[in-house]
């Protein structure tokens, strides 16, 4: 007795399938894995935890550890975007190499006005809504 096997898998042409899978082999091998740390532009150079470390363009992101290192899957011609609290943003382009030292500089934004809100005591007839005042404070001696 013969078996019933599906005779179209032999008759599809491979040309085409061939092609298919080498293009896919070849797109994922572009990404690779990138490690990196991340730490601050002072002089004991500090790791910065909790950093933010995106490739642009794309929604892939990781935060640095508390060491301030991190991994990520990122092609040589991706740009990594580098942000954290309190420091300026960065871009780094990814390059051949697996690993990437980013040091990040402190920045640095002076506030101009402070609204100082307070409660006073008055006769309850003599107030009509709450009272609120603005004052602008120089803040210069507090850097």
């Amino acid at each position: 007795m013969k078996r019933n096997e599906p005779q179209w898998i032999f008759k599809f042409p491979l040309w085409i399938v061939i092609p298919c899978l080498m293009i896919n082999v070849q797109v994922n091998a572009q990404a690779r894995r990138v490690t990196g740390t991340v730490t601050a532009r002072n002089a004991s150079a500090d790791p910065l935890p909790g950093t933010t470390i995106t490739v642009k363009g794309t929604n892939r992101q990781v935060t640095a550890d508390e060491s301030g290192k991190f991994t990520i899957e990122a092609a040589p011609n991706d740009v990594l975007v580098i942000t954290s609290v309190g420091y300026t943003t960065q871009e780094q382009k990814v390059g051949n190499g697996s690993n990437v030292s980013v040091r990040l500089a402190e920045q640095y934004n002076s506030m101009n006005d402070v609204v100082v809100i307070g409660y006073g005591t008055m006769r309850k007839t003599d107030q009509s809504s709450a009272q609120v005042s603005s004052t602008k404070i120089h803040l210069a001696c507090l850097y």
